[in-house]
């Protein structure tokens, strides 16, 4: 599996910190590629630096860890060149105003993940995944009260399901299937069931912690 992280910002961060933590190497990119340099000197050997067009060329497994909006334009420009392979999304569809209030973009009901998925071709594999934990959480690791960490994840193929347990188990995580895209991928997304942000009123899921 030959991975990349595209985006270099609080959640693109907080993955390749951990992936890197625990011996991952893998191809990091960004729009602006001095902010992909500078976090791939911060975390060590395991990155390595490329072009947003040459991450989506060479990786086989691609972690979008963007804002919800710029993901879609991106899936619009390289549709074609991400067939075939494994999409991670770990977007939010958020907003902030002026005195820092969130908000969702989407209306009520309607997932990130079921609107990004509609933009893949049908041979593209698509998982939501690393979104879970608020970016605090997700960068402090794996490790919490004497216990693991859960990162909840949607996918739709036993193939997607593999590559993403695999992948989150190599950050240092537990992974947790929740269920299908369309099923599941509201309640692993800010204010849903199963985010911290949202039904779990910030608490950090463990396997000790939940049964």
């Amino acid at each position: 599996m030959t991975i990349a992280i595209i985006g270099a910002g609080n959640i693109g961060r907080a993955i390749a910190t951990n992936l890197s933590k625990h011996g991952q190497q893998f191809l990091l990119a960004n729009r602006t590629v001095s902010k992909a340099k500078h976090l791939a000197d911060e975390i060590g050997d395991n990155a390595t630096v490329v072009t947003v067009e040459e991450a989506i060329d060479q990786a086989d497994t691609i972690i979008l860890a963007i804002f919800f909006a710029d993901e879609k334009q991106l899936i619009e420009k390289y549709q074609q060149q991400l067939a075939g392979k494994l999409v991670i999304d770990p977007s939010n569809p958020i907003s902030f105003d002026a005195t820092g209030t969130m908000s969702r973009t989407l209306p009520d009901g309607v997932s990130a993940g079921s609107e990004i998925k509609k933009l893949l071709l049908a041979d593209t594999l698509y998982a939501k995944a690393f979104g879970s934990l608020d970016a605090k959480t997700l960068i402090a690791g794996g490790d919490y009260q004497d216990s693991q960490v859960i990162l909840y994840f949607a996918a739709d193929t036993s193939k997607a399901i593999d590559k993403v347990s695999e992948l989150i188990t190599n950050a240092g995580f537990a992974p947790k299937l929740v269920g299908t895209v369309d099923e599941s991928a509201l309640d692993i997304e800010v204010g849903g069931a199963l985010h911290q942000m949202g039904g779990l009123n910030g608490a950090v899921p463990t396997l000790d912690s939940v049964k």
